[in-house]
């Protein structure tokens, strides 16, 4: 997502056949239904299947704010129909597809920005990537639901990392980026999330992170 933009989406179906391959059952005309976006304001568009077997719609969506379609966190809702009404009829030559366990019939996708220079002050951290180095959070601590992350920050060695939880003689004390990064890193559903204050944000250069709040889990 674009901050200071509009939203693009692209949403896929596949539809396989009982050996994995894709497949349009239903020769040229098969059509399926992808839906992007509050269905008061979208829709269900319908939209071919090809000969793989895989139907695409994108879809921009304007950003209004204060709006559901694209208020910065907002999940946005994908739903897919494989055999929608075509022309006010059903489409009786395509054959029923039963859904498996990893299609569901309907999913969100999560509406994010990759922070910059300006997105500095206190965060509160929903998930971190070590892998990537990376983690979500939200600055907009008064005004959006708790772990409803729309920032995407960047860390890595060359960043300083300092420990400003109030516990006495450490407080103050620099953390190695593996500290940094267990301390966000053990948040578990009901828990605590970790509060970091970004003191200087740089994508490109060098950050300032200061854990105020560290992640725990949920205790027993």
């Amino acid at each position: 997502g674009d901050k200071d933009g509009d939203l693009a989406i692209t949403a896929s179906l596949t539809l396989y056949d009982q050996y994995g391959n894709g497949i349009r059952e239903g020769g040229v005309g098969q059509q399926a239904a992808i839906s992007i976006g509050t269905p008061a304001t979208d829709g269900a568009d319908n939209v071919n299947v090809n000969r793989n077997g895989v139907a695409t719609r994108r879809k921009v969506i304007k950003k209004v704010p204060g709006t559901r379609d694209n208020n910065p966190g907002a999940p946005i809702p994908i739903a897919y129909t494989e055999r929608p009404t075509v022309g006010g009829a059903a489409q009786d030559d395509v054959a029923e597809i039963t859904e498996t366990a990893k299609q569901a019939a309907d999913t969100r996708v999560q509406v994010v920005t990759r922070a910059n220079d300006d997105d500095v002050g206190a965060v509160e951290v929903n998930s971190i990537d070590t892998k990537k180095s990376e983690f979500l959070a939200r600055n907009d601590l008064d005004n959006t639901t708790a772990g409803n992350s729309y920032l995407v920050y960047s860390y890595d060695s060359g960043d300083t990392f300092v420990n400003g939880v109030p516990n006495g003689d450490t407080e103050g004390e620099l953390l190695t980026l593996e500290e940094f990064e267990d301390m966000l890193d053990d948040f578990t559903a009901g828990g605590t999330r970790a509060v970091v204050d970004v003191i200087v944000y740089k994508p490109d250069g060098d950050s300032i992170f200061r854990v105020t709040i560290p992640s725990a889990q949920l205790s027993s």
